[in-house]
């Protein structure tokens, strides 16, 4: 948990609005200033099925710069492009200065549907049939996005972030594009893991709502839970049997672009990526989640992607008004507050399951929400899971993009091995993990990681015989493992075992299943700091009060701007929290301030308190 801060400009923020007058500082533009001279950048670069995120990092002190897009159709590279160019140009920073690009993309979750239908084979075929089908693909769109970025001059590093929420080198990308599938979701859990560790919180859940999903995530202990097998891709229902390293999560197809229709007296929300809110001025009149949230009044419609985007209230009002209102018999903002409701009430049911099935008690973990409309979702959900504190990280709007700045690069080599401890070959097992430490150092080194900035594991897939949960057990950090490690090697499985079930089974022999040697790359041990050109001065921070609906009642609520906010000031509930990439709604009771991160922290309080 983290103590409440304070700073000498709180009282000036708790709910008292700034007059505006010609002697108020105007908006701080220094675009020189806010570039300090150095010759090394990161872009991280997240497309998603409908914005596209940029996170910009001054790799000398850390410093971050963020852009948000809407995902261009049906060539996402256009926009890839056009965000970089916006991005620089904004900043004054030269593209030969940017050393390396992060990318992660959902387009083959785009392409999924056109796959074969069944495919109903064994695991391992189903994975070797799916990279087969895709490896096409991924080398044309890998093609294209290299070509273009060598126009503009780019002459650095690509690299690509996988499932796992790791970085892999273009030429794996295109060998085996199969580790791209449902990686959209990895880099916010990579940022959130991140910011665990640096606010030295070791519990945490993460919750994100984007254009058109949402996800909830665990980082028990520090560490992120991973899953080498599932059953469906994307959601989509082919139901294939798929062995493939992944973050784990429960995700729903819920989020800014759902469309909801009534079917009776019922309500059904689906996804269509490809219509668009109708208060974004499109012709599609079914409404969606975004139009939910204007007529609500979550969103300003002036500043929507910081501007980019002017919604019309009028059009997102009479949608609701025709299309569930009416049928329904229930005025414009009951049927807007019904779909809000739809939407946490199902990510609460979801976070509760993800947190229930492995004993974890809701009150213990922390949540941090991100995303484009995770965050305008976060407080009620988090209110009804009854944990104790919600963070809204820097940049939660770009979480995806953020961290895919701090994924390591990470080389596994795995060898298939089913025994009981008692009888294992220990020479085998040595000599394939000498040689599958050799074999993954030397991939790094390939990829200018020296052996000072890697890491290396040992780990074993694990299980009592004839049992089917399989876990991860460490192995001894020895040079040689002998009949002397192994009662190291029971010890690691009882205490992962135990913390994942609850029991243990004594009379069952242990076997292993198969062994690893993972080789990572460090991440930088930097804090994140924003610097904007839209930065403002201190006193500009309360931009003025808009009433929002919520629970059946319209709440005043102080608007805020994220770029005027400091560490350590305390602000009011209930409040709206505005950016160019996200609103954040924090409804009372609930105490908010700013820490030493500039981190947003909701410490929530129950009804009674």
């Amino acid at each position: 948990m983290i103590e409440n801060g304070t700073g000498a400009a709180s009282e000036a923020l708790k709910g008292k609005k700034t007059n505006r007058t010609s002697t108020t500082p105007k908006l701080a533009v220094q675009k020189k200033a806010l570039m300090p001279p150095t010759s090394n950048y990161k872009l991280g670069i997240e497309v998603g099925n409908v914005f596209t995120n940029f996170a910009l990092q001054n790799v000398a002190n850390g410093a971050l710069y963020f852009e948000k897009m809407v995902t261009t159709y049906p060539d996402s590279i256009d926009g890839i492009l056009t965000g970089i160019n916006f991005l620089l140009e904004t900043y004054k920073v030269s593209v030969k200065h940017v050393r390396t690009i992060i990318h992660g993309t959902t387009f083959l979750n785009r392409v999924i549907t056109k796959m074969p239908s069944e495919l109903d084979l064994y695991e391992c075929t189903d994975a070797t049939a799916i990279n087969t089908f895709f490896q096409p693909s991924a080398n044309e769109y890998f093609d294209i996005l290299e070509k273009n970025l060598e126009k503009i001059g780019f002459k650095g590093i690509i690299r690509i972030e996988n499932s796992a929420g790791h970085l892999i080198t273009l030429v794996e990308a295109r060998k085996c594009p199969f580790q791209l599938l449902e990686a959209e979701a990895a880099g916010g859990v990579m940022a959130s893991s991140f910011i665990s560790k640096m606010l030295k919180i070791s519990h945490l859940c993460t919750f994100d709502i984007g254009g058109i999903s949402a996800k909830v995530a665990l980082i028990q202990d520090g560490q992120i839970e991973r899953k080498h097998f599932f059953n469906t891709i994307n959601g989509n229902p082919f139901d294939l049997p798929v062995r493939l390293d992944r973050i784990h999560r429960i995700e729903l197809g819920i989020g800014g672009h759902s469309i909801v229709q009534t079917e009776g007296s019922d309500c059904l929300m689906f996804n269509n990526s490809l219509l668009r809110p109708t208060c974004f001025g499109d012709r599609n009149d079914a409404p969606t989640v975004t139009d939910a949230h204007l007529v609500l009044g979550f969103l300003d419609e002036n500043y929507f992607l910081g501007g980019k985007i002017v919604l019309r209230k009028n059009l997102a009002i009479k949608t609701l008004e025709d299309k569930l209102a009416k049928p329904l018999c229930i005025s414009v903002e009951m049927a807007a507050e019904m779909i809000h409701q739809m939407v946490h009430t199902k990510m609460t049911t979801i976070g509760r399951h993800q947190l229930l099935e492995q004993g974890l008690d809701p009150r213990t973990f922390p949540m941090i929400a991100y995303g484009s409309t995770g965050t305008i979702h976060a407080f009620a959900v988090a209110r009804a899971l009854g944990v104790p504190q919600l963070i809204i990280p820097v940049g939660a709007g770009v979480a995806g993009a953020l961290g895919l700045l701090v994924s390591p690069m990470v080389v596994e080599e795995m060898m298939a091995y089913i025994q009981t401890i008692s009888n294992f070959d220990w020479q085998k097992i040595n000599i394939f993990l000498y040689q599958a430490e050799m074999k993954a150092l030397g991939y790094l080194k390939r990829a200018s990681i020296s052996v000072a900035q890697s890491t290396v594991r040992r780990f074993a897939t694990m299980r009592y015989v004839n049992e089917e949960p399989e876990i991860m057990v460490a192995l001894p950090n020895e040079s040689h493992l002998s009949v002397t490690s192994i009662s190291t090697i029971e010890q690691n499985f009882d205490t992962v075992y135990w913390s994942k079930y609850g029991h243990l089974m004594p009379e069952s022999a242990r076997e292993v299943v198969a062994l690893h040697v993972i080789v990572s790359s460090s991440v930088p041990n930097l804090p994140f700091k924003q610097l904007t050109y839209r930065t403002k001065h201190h006193s500009l921070a309360v931009k003025g009060h808009r009433s929002v609906y919520f629970e059946g009642n319209w709440l005043k609520c102080i608007v805020y701007d994220r770029y005027a906010l400091r560490a350590g000031d305390a602000l009011q509930s209930p409040a709206l929290i505005e950016e160019a990439e996200c609103t954040t709604f924090i409804g009372a009771p609930s105490t908010i301030h700013l820490d030493r991160f500039e981190n947003i922290i909701v410490n929530l309080q129950s009804n009674d308190e």
